[in-house]
Formats: C-alpha cells, structure tokens, sequence
C-alpha cells in the first residue's frame, strides 16, 4: 500500500484550520454504568525495559478500574514488524481492539486509507470521546491538529517524547572535568578530549537503520538549517540538495569517528549499553527521550547518574513524536478498548505511563511535581520551543525508505552522493 500520491502532510496541515469543528459522526464515550468486561488485544513494539515497565504501569491503573478486563500487548521487537502484522490483520478483517501509532503519518495511514480523505477510514472518530473527557482543552493545539482530519480527531496520544536529545554521563564528564556541549563544535571538541582521555565519546547502535535517520534529520539536521527551514523541507517546500542538507551530512561524517566502533553490530539498547561499560564507558548517546525510561530501567538515576539535553545547536526547537492509540472498525471488544482510550488519556495513566517511559505527557493540566527534574525541564521546554513533528509523522507511507540504509552506507564510505539521490528521488512525496 503506497500513498505516494496523496500528500499526507499538506493534509495535515489543512486539518488545523477546523480541528475543533465537531459536526461529523464520533464514537460515543463510555457508559461507566456498565463496565466493560473481556479481553483487549493491543498492538505495539514496547518490548525494551522501559517500555513494557511503562505499558504495565498503565494497565495496572486500567485494571484497576476495570477489573474484569484482561490487556494482551500483542507486541514485536521491532516497530516495522508490528506494523507489518497490524497490516495483515486488518486486511484479513481481523482488528485487534487498538493499536500503536505514531502521531501524524503512520496513524493517517488508517485515517486517509484511500489515499484522499476519510470517506473510507479504518478507524472510528474519536470527539465524543475527547468531549467527555475534556482532551480538547488539555491536549495541546499542534497535537490536536496533527490527530485531526478536518475536525475529526481518530487517535489518543499516551505521550510526548523529543527525538533531538543528547544524554550524558554525569559521572564520565565529572571524572573529564568537562561541561555538556551547547553547540555543534562543542561537541566535535568535547568528543576528541573524551577520545585522547579513553573515553569512547558516544554511543548508538545503527543495526537498524532507524536510528542514524533519526541522529542525521532529526537531530543534526534541525540544528544545521533551524525550525523554520526543517520544517519548510520536510512540506515539501524547498530544494532536496540544499546547502542545509550538504551542511548536515558534512557534520555527520565528522562526527561519525567519535562512536563506537561496533555501532552497526547493536540495536538501539545495545548502543547505549556502552554507557555502562567498565573500561572505556560512553559519554554521550543520541536518542530520543525513549532512552531515558531505558537508562532507568537499567538502574540509573535522571539527574544523577545521567542528564539530558537538547542535541547541540537544536536549543528552541523541539522535534516531537507521539505514541497513539486509534479505535479499529470492528474492534472485537469496542467498549474494553474505548475504556482503555480513556485510561490513556486520564491523567492518572499519563502519570503511571510516563514516569517510567522517559517522554512527557500531553497533557497541558499535570502537575509537573509527579515528575523528576529532568522530565520538568523537557515539559517547559514542550510548553516554550518551537514544535516541529519527527520524520514518522510527516514523510508519505512507502515514502524514503532508502534513506536510512544510505546513511549507513556514507558513514562507511564518507560520501554524501548516495543520500542525496534518495532524497531528490523521493523528495516529491511531500508535495
């Protein structure tokens, strides 16, 4: 299924501008009075600690409001199989009751599934639903715009995580003597002191390519050409070779010697493992605040063991993404599954989620003192920096699909030619 021909972002967009228009038809909300009752089949890739900590803590609050449901997190190691299975299950007419998606794209994928607009959607609205519950005057504008198609809002998002975040060693930059880098070249000097000290100066693991599209236009990227430009090339609205794109592919490549050597060999977790080594531990990592929840489930401590920050140069821009929840067409338990739309949504289940998960909540109406202070310092930043979505939710599904592994293939061979061409092959998709 490919929706190269329809342009998903401009879509988007346009759906801002009725995002609060309630006259299509939505799902009703919960009856209370009748508790819902049954199994509930969620689809997701949370297998990494953390992650399924974070589902667990959530699905206790459900339980323990609906103890006569029973959630099975049907979940696959990697975010591509999960939706490969989802795929296949929908198409065999076979919905679980709700599944992951990111906001924006991958969850419109459903929304717009004839590649035009929601006449033929997979999923059910979700405004009587978000009425109820108020979720129109406690989810951020931006966030509602991008769950919304012309005033239909389809998803419930768990949370908010930032893709353009550098974690560090509290305990290797002390032993060092230095400071976090605040700048571009901060961090190319930072790293070759780490180095000549013993240090390995950062860490990831690119076995899957995720991870170095993500360090390259989500992090490097934004810090290069800045909100307005980032977001103007991922609509579609410049030239797919521009300077900020050779700036940013130049910058990785000489970043590229300062991590670890067997980076292509590990997994996300894996990459950041090496901040626990013994001899040569790693200072830094590039990873969105999903690392966070990682880190502690490894026993670490935020604020103490290590810290975050926005990656070097990006301060006042954050790069966000969302994990959502929709409502299948013929859900087989839609009222288990609306019921726990509910619980994702509350506020006691974004506290329980996202204490643990390492990413914020969406909610506007927290109390920031349920959270340490790094999740603090990410949550005034959300409320203040210019929010641009992460490539998941604007790129075109079956869009870019090279672009990962020829990032890989640069940093081997230090030649940018190669993911140049994807992007002028693709580039067109946005429009």
């Amino acid at each position: 299924m490919s929706f190269k021909s329809a342009p998903l972002p401009r879509l988007l967009l346009a759906a801002s501008a009725s995002c609060l228009a309630l006259a299509c038809a939505s799902s009703e909300p919960v009856d209370k009075s009748t508790a819902p009752v049954g199994d509930i089949e969620i689809f997701s890739w949370w297998v990494s600690g953390g992650e399924v900590d974070a589902l667990n803590a959530l699905l206790a609050v459900h339980h323990d409001h609906y103890p006569e449901t029973q959630v099975k997190n049907l979940a696959e190691d990697l975010a591509e199989q999960a939706r490969d299975r989802l795929e296949q299950r929908m198409s065999d007419g076979l919905p679980p009751s709700t599944f992951q998606a990111n906001i924006g794209a991958d969850l419109f994928k459903w929304v717009l599934f004839n590649g035009t607009d929601d006449a033929d959607s997979k999923v059910e609205p979700l405004n009587d639903l978000a009425e109820a519950n108020g979720w129109f005057d406690t989810f951020p504008q931006p966030v509602i715009d991008a769950l919304s198609y012309e005033g239909t809002l389809y998803g419930v998002p768990a949370n908010i995580h930032r893709n353009n975040a550098l974690f560090y060693s509290k305990a290797v930059f002390e032993q060092a003597g230095l400071t976090p880098p605040a700048t571009r070249e901060e961090l190319l000097q930072i790293s070759a002191e780490l180095k000549d000290a013993g240090y390995t100066a950062l860490c990831i693991g690119s076995e899957h390519w995720w991870t170095l599209q993500l360090l390259a236009f989500e992090n490097v990227f934004p810090s290069v050409a800045g909100a307005d430009f980032y977001q103007r090339y991922w609509a579609g609205d410049a030239a797919p070779d521009s300077t900020e794109v050779a700036a940013t592919l130049d910058y990785l490549n000489e970043l590229w010697p300062y991590f670890n050597a067997d980076a292509n060999a590990l997994s996300w977790t894996g990459g950041i493992d090496h901040m626990f080594d013994t001899e040569s531990p790693c200072a830094m990592t590039v990873m969105g605040d999903w690392a966070k929840g990682y880190l502690e489930s490894k026993g670490w401590k935020a604020g103490v063991d290590f810290d975050q920050i926005p990656f070097p140069g990006s301060n006042g821009t954050f790069v966000f993404t969302a994990d959502t929840f929709p409502l299948p067409k013929g859900a087989p338990n839609r009222a288990g599954a609306l019921a726990l739309l509910e619980t994702v949504g509350s506020i006691e289940g974004q506290i329980a989620f996202n204490v643990i998960k390492g990413s914020i909540p969406v909610r506007t109406d927290m109390e920031p003192s349920e959270f340490d202070s790094v999740a603090q310092n990410t949550m005034r930043e959300f409320a203040s920096d210019r929010l641009v979505m992460a490539l998941s939710g604007v790129m075109p599904q079956g869009s870019f699909q090279d672009l990962g592994p020829a990032i890989k293939e640069m940093l081997g061979s230090n030649s940018k030619e190669g993911v140049l061409n994807v992007l002028a092959n693709d580039y067109s998709a946005l429009k």
